[in-house]
């Protein structure tokens, strides 16, 4: 037998689900960038996607064995068409990092960050530093944040680096000099500027900004 192949890829009738349109052009050309969409002016464009949930078709596979019946306006008895859909969470999460990220790593939305803030004592050994630093974290945690205390003996440099690689939205740095003029730094893991706010108004920034998501 003579069979019937795609005119560009020379995919024969027998494959899977092929069908072909009136200039032999199998379905899976047609669904290319470039081609011509028939009918029309319009030429088929690609653009990326991210697949976060599925729907299937189940027929009445379950519905017969369950005996889930509806009864038509000619009170015939017949079998339920069903249906369902899945939305994986593993999924949400690859699709939301896939559209918040940089080279540095993930840019979480606060609204699903493990942690919304983290504080990052700078120079830890220095009590004024630490003392003020954990005063904060306690002070974050009673007002409902959910606050990560970075006091690792990593430099500066890993730690930022560290943070921006897990995408935790905003960063409180506190340092010596900074607290000696009775401020902190703040940034936003998704901006590459940082804010210098004093010690009275730090904790209502931080409410406002973990508010607006």
């Amino acid at each position: 037998k003579n069979l019937k192949k795609c005119t560009k890829c020379i995919l024969p009738e027998t494959y899977p689900f092929i069908d072909f349109d009136e200039n032999g052009v199998c379905r899976y050309c047609r669904d290319h960038k470039g081609y011509k969409v028939k009918g029309s002016e319009g030429i088929l464009l690609e653009k990326k996607g991210i697949e976060v949930g599925h729907v299937f078709k189940l027929g009445t596979t379950y519905s017969k064995k369950m005996g889930a019946k509806y009864t038509d306006q000619d009170s015939n008895s017949i079998d339920i068409l069903m249906g369902c859909y899945g939305i994986g969470i593993g999924r949400l999460l690859a699709a939301i990092v896939e559209s918040n990220s940089d080279s540095k790593g993930m840019i979480l939305p606060i609204s699903i960050a493990p942690f919304q803030v983290c504080i990052v004592p700078i120079g830890k050994d220095n009590k004024k530093v630490n003392d003020y630093s954990e005063k904060l974290y306690i002070s974050l945690r009673n007002k409902g944040i959910d606050v990560l205390f970075n006091d690792t003996d990593d430099p500066p440099g890993v730690k930022f680096n560290d943070l921006d690689l897990i995408g935790i939205p905003i960063r409180i740095v506190i340092g010596e000099r900074n607290l000696k003029n009775r401020l902190v730094e703040i940034k936003l893991r998704n901006s590459q500027d940082f804010s210098l706010i004093s010690l009275e108004d730090v904790e209502n920034e931080i409410l406002k900004l973990t508010s607006e998501k």
